[in-house]
This record gives structure tokens, C-alpha cells and sequence, in this order.
């Protein structure tokens, strides 16, 4: 795991140089984007020291269940960590889960006092476990109920010297909410309001992939993703977890991931709703729309400038008819932003929740595309499908029509989903009827925007499972984006609970299904050209031959349908075969 000389923490880290007899640390860099330094937008290191004080944002040492990160305004960046288990408590002695550690350094040796901002709404939720390095756990069971955040200390304070030093706390009682720390020297001092502003670290990573370089302007051609001349390619790269949550850093992430893991493409998830099903706040686009937006903006800039194609993800749990002219909006401003760029794909609706039918999200998608196709006429957009885009074969026996380089989201969970969705993708991308839902036998592109090797509850995960997914997108050229890069403490997340996602990493670093995805994403994704059917690196009367047995119903082994459409109508055919043999004796020389 990365160090840095004197602070370690979950998310985020900033480097700063004590001088003795100094007020506050000399910090390296400042906010290039013109955001206050510790802003809503959540981009902040999260732990700071200054002489006497100690601040720490309570989400620095990671989210452990049933401890995790939630939305509030009021909250310094707008997230703070609840004890989500409403009936969880552990009055006698501190829990095995939901201990959240915070490392950090002593400068002066002194006696500190442990302040917390906090939320406490009555006296039987009012109090947390604490445990100070080696010395045993004790409670904190004297906070002062409030019902909005304000700050509380604990009666007793520690003697710690200087050097490294590691707290603990755990929740004790039900409904406590914990949004920032304070240790400090000072006694007399009384922290207020959101406390200190933990300032941003300035700089940059450098990073710079030639993917968009290779493949420049991409294009659909029948159902595949194909690079500016026309051959089919598969790019392999992350989704983001909601950013408003798991927030990634501007100038050091997406480079990092480009340098560390080679990703082709990131998705940046942006969460629309304000409030969840009536009583859960999100924090999402709707609850502050231009705050949002300069956060996508911010890291669509950051992989155009790294050289790798990025997701805008309208990342919606929700029937998207009920936020069309919002959606219109924003995607007409990110498109007459970013129609420019061959980088950018622009995923219009996430996840379409059970109940909402397809001819819903189609007419919804045939009000936002032309916001798009006004001032980008050629990038990549893709919808979401029926079942939290599941049912991608319900999408085919309708599809969008009057629009060039239209993609449909395709998402599954490998510990959940399996043949039953997977006989889904595959009516809809070769036209077969197997479930009954493609009665007409049509054909349309997808991609795999999110997908996780766990099942949908993210407690365990399935690498059996993700491995025979894995061989069906491969086998299709379908792109794809892993879920999720966070820290979040699920089966699904990449990094580690404690490890920021600021970067560089590790091995270490990476959770069991981060190692797994890592694996499969090592390299540049081998392409074939179009007719290369077999993957033999040659265009010869084989790959004829096998086209012509699959027209005639037989199942050749090793045979790639998306490079077998060689005259690009959507359909396979005796044709394609007489081209690739035309093409094999030299009577035309391209398809």
C-alpha cells in the first residue's frame, strides 16, 4: 500500500511538511477547478493536521458493515458513516464488524482530546465503542443526544507520543451517525460548525494509454463495437461507484488506474436521484445538479487527457420517463461539451427497475438521443434495458430505429445471473428466440456497461460463474466495465475497505475480485480482423467454410460471429462466405 511521510488514510492522502515553530503545515498544490477546498463536491484529502489538530473525515478509515457511507448536505462532503443496521446494537463489549481504524501521526507528544461531530438522537443512541492502539476497547456513552450534527468530546482524553498511532471506533448503539474527528492538544478549544477545511493536494499523475489513438472514432456495424476502420474491438475497463459515495480524485485516479491496471474505458457513475424511494437520500444530480456536473466534468477531462474512452452514466434506479426533461438537459450540454471527442460514449439510462416496460424506456430514449445526435452525431449511445438491463432480448424485439451507433446496455451479476439471462444476450445478439421474447428475430449491439463477479446482494462471489461470462463476452468482442472501482466493503468492490482510492496500489490492495478482474483486464485485448472467424490470425477458405456451417444450422467450434458479417447488413449469411473465399483467391481485396 502507498505511504506517504506522515499521514495514511482510507481514501484519500495528502503529503505536508511540518516546520518547527510553523502554524499550519506547508501543503503542496492547490484547487485547480475553483472549488471552496474542503466543497461539497467531496474532493478533499481526509485527514489534516495543524499544530494541535488533528481532523479526520470519520469515511477516512473505510466502510466496514453495518458502518457505511451515506448522503447528508449538512455533512462535511456531504457523506458521513450511519450504523445502517437499525437494529444492531453491542452494549457489552465492542462488535467483531463495523470497526472503522484511522491512522494517523503525532508531531507534538501531548494529551489529546477525541472530539466527534455527530448525530445522537436520543439516550439509547448516543454512543460508540473507541479503542486507542493497544489499550483496551472502552465506551463513549456519555455523547449528548442532538438531533442535527454538533460536535461532543469524550470525558476522557490520551496521552500519545509522537510517531504512528492508530484509532478505532465501533458503533455501540443503533441510528448514530459520525461524520469528522477531531484530536487535539489544545483542551480549551471547541470545535463548531463543520470544523476545519481539509485542503486539497494539488499536482498530477501522468498517464497516457493509445487506445483512443488505435481505434479512434468508434463505430456500430450489425452488433459490434468496431474501431474507425470498420474491425471489431472489445475494450475492457471499470465502472465508478455512485461518486457522490466513493468519490475518485481528480489528476491522480483515472491516470493511476490507466498506469496500474491498463483500462481501456471507466464509467463514471453518476447517481440521478435525489432521494431514494421516498426515505433514503441519495444525493444524486437531482438534489444539486451543477455540483455533479463539474465532478463528471472533471474526470470525463481526466481520461480524454490520459488517452481512454469514458462512460457518462445517467446512473438511474428509477423509471427514467419520470426525469426526461432533466436528462435532455444534461446530455445536450455534455454533448455540445464533448461531441468532439472520440473518447466519449454517453449511456443514457442505467438501469430500468422491474415493472417498467420496454416501449417506456424507448419512448424516453427517442426524446433524449436527438439532444445528442444535435451536436454529436457519431459517438456511442447506449440505453438500458427492461429488469435493471437484464432483459436485453425484450429491446430487440423492438429496437431504436433512425439513429446511427446506438449500443443497449447489457448487466448481470455472476452469483445470480446465468443461463437464464444469458440465453437473453444471446437472442438478442444473434437473433435466436429461445425465451420466447425476440419473436421476430432480430439482432441489436450490446455492451456489458456494468457487470460484477458477485451476485446482486454482493455478499460472495462466483469466479466459476464470471469465468463462463467472461468467455461469452470475449467469444462476442462485447465490451465491457467491471463494478465497481470503491472501496466499498462488498464482494463486488476492487480495493480494500482501509485503501484510498486516490492510488497508486498494490496487490495488496486489490480485494479477492479486484485480483480476479485485474487478471483478465492485463494486456491490450487481442483483436482479429473482420473474416478472421477462427481467430487464426489468417482470412482463408476455413473461416468460408465455417461461415457456411453456421448458416446451414451446424454450431462450428471456436467461431467468432462478430467477425462473419463481413458485408455488414446484420445478418450472416451464404454471402459473407462467398466473400471471404472471394477475398482468399484475390478477387476483391476488402470487404
Amino acid at each position: 500500500m502507498k505511504q506517504f511521510s506522515f499521514l495514511t488514510v482510507g481514501l484519500f492522502s495528502l503529503f505536508t511538511l511540518f516546520l518547527p515553530g510553523c502554524s499550519s503545515p506547508v501543503s503542496y498544490g492547490h484547487n485547480d477547478n475553483g472549488s471552496p477546498t474542503s466543497g461539497s463536491l467531496g474532493l478533499r484529502t481526509i485527514v489534516y493536521a495543524e499544530n494541535d489538530h488533528i481532523w479526520i473525515e470519520a469515511e477516512a478509515g473505510g466502510e466496514y458493515n453495518p458502518m457505511i457511507v451515506k448522503s447528508d448536505q449538512a455533512a462535511s462532503g456531504q457523506i458521513y458513516l450511519a450504523s445502517w443496521d437499525s437494529g444492531r446494537t453491542s452494549l457489552g463489549s465492542a462488535p467483531s464488524d463495523g470497526n472503522i481504524v484511522y491512522s494517523f501521526d503525532v508531531v507534538y507528544a501531548g494529551t489529546y482530546r477525541l472530539w466527534a461531530r455527530v448525530i445522537t438522537p436520543d439516550s439509547n443512541s448516543n454512543s460508540y465503542w473507541v479503542k486507542m492502539d493497544s489499550a483496551p476497547w472502552v465506551p463513549w456513552e456519555d455523547i449528548n443526544p442532538t438531533p442535527s450534527w454538533g460536535w461532543d468530546h469524550m470525558s476522557a482524553d490520551f496521552d500519545l507520543g509522537t510517531g504512528s498511532h492508530e484509532l478505532r471506533i465501533a458503533y455501540r448503539e443503533a441510528s448514530t451517525k459520525l461524520d469528522k474527528l477531531l484530536l487535539t492538544r489544545d483542551l480549551a478549544y471547541t470545535p463548531s460548525g463543520m470544523g476545519n477545511a481539509i485542503p486539497l493536494p494539488g499536482g498530477s499523475v501522468a498517464a497516457h494509454s493509445d487506445v483512443v489513438e488505435r481505434y479512434g472514432q468508434l463505430q456500430v456495424i450489425g452488433t459490434q463495437l468496431c474501431d474507425q476502420n470498420g474491425n471489431p474491438v472489445q475494450l475492457k475497463g471499470l465502472s465508478t461507484h455512485g461518486i457522490q459515495w466513493f468519490p475518485i480524485y481528480q489528476h491522480y485516479t483515472i491516470p493511476n488506474l490507466v498506469n496500474y491496471w491498463g483500462i481501456d474505458i471507466i464509467r463514471i457513475a453518476m447517481y440521478v436521484e435525489d432521494w431514494y424511494n421516498g426515505d433514503d437520500f441519495w444525493n444524486g444530480y437531482m438534489a444539486h445538479p451543477q455540483e455533479m456536473k463539474q465532478w463528471v466534468m472533471d474526470f470525463v477531462n481526466d481520461a480524454i487527457d490520459a488517452g481512454i474512452y469514458v462512460i457518462i452514466d445517467w446512473h438511474i434506479h428509477n423509471n427514467p420517463a419520470n426525469f426526461t426533461q432533466a436528462a435532455k438537459d444534461f446530455f445536450n450540454e455534455m454533448s455540445s461539451l464533448y461531441g468532439q471527442y472520440p473518447n466519449v460514449l454517453y449511456e443514457i439510462c442505467n438501469e430500468i427497475i422491474g415493472g417498467v416496460n420496454w416501449s417506456t424506456v424507448k419512448t424516453y430514449a427517442e426524446q433524449v438521443i436527438p439532444e445528442i445526435r444535435n451536436n454529436d452525431p457519431d459517438n456511442i449511445i447506449i440505453i438500458g434495458t427492461p429488469n435493471w438491463s437484464q432483459y436485453v432480448d425484450e429491446a430487440a424485439a423492438d429496437p431504436i430505429t433512425g439513429y446511427n451507433n446506438l449500443m443497449y446496455a447489457l448487466h448481470f451479476y455472476a452469483g445470480s445471473h446465468h443461463d437464464d439471462i444469458k440465453n437473453r444476450a444471446q437472442d438478442a445478439l444473434f437473433g435466436t428466440n429461445t425465451t420466447g421474447h425476440n419473436p421476430n428475430g432480430n439482432r441489436i449491439p450490446l455492451i456489458a456497461t456494468e457487470w460484477g463477479t458477485s451476485d446482486y446482494d454482493a455478499t460472495y462471489n462466483d469466479f466459476s460463474w464470471s469465468q463462463i461470462w467472461m468467455d461469452f463476452l470475449d467469444a462476442n468482442h462485447i465490451s465491457w466495465c467491471n463494478w465497481s472501482f470503491s472501496n466499498k466493503d462488498e464482494a463486488s468492490s476492487i480495493i480494500k475497505p482501509y485503501v484510498d482510492l486516490t492510488g497508486p496500489w498494490d496487490e495488496s490492495d486489490y480485494t479477492e475480485s479486484g485480483l480476479w478482474v485485474k487478471s483478465k483486464m492485463s494486456g491490450p485485448s487481442p483483436q482479429f480482423a473482420l473474416g478472421d472467424v477462427n481467430h487464426d490470425g489468417e482470412i482463408d477458405i476455413v473461416d468460408a467454410l465455417m461461415v457456411s456451417q453456421y448458416c446451414t444450422g451446424m454450431n462450428p467450434s471456436n467461431f467468432d460471429t462478430s467477425l462473419a458479417d463481413v458485408n455488414r447488413n446484420g445478418t450472416i449469411t451464404e454471402e459473407d462466405a462467398l466473400l471471404i473465399s472471394q477475398y482468399y483467391v484475390g478477387l476483391i481485396d476488402s470487404f
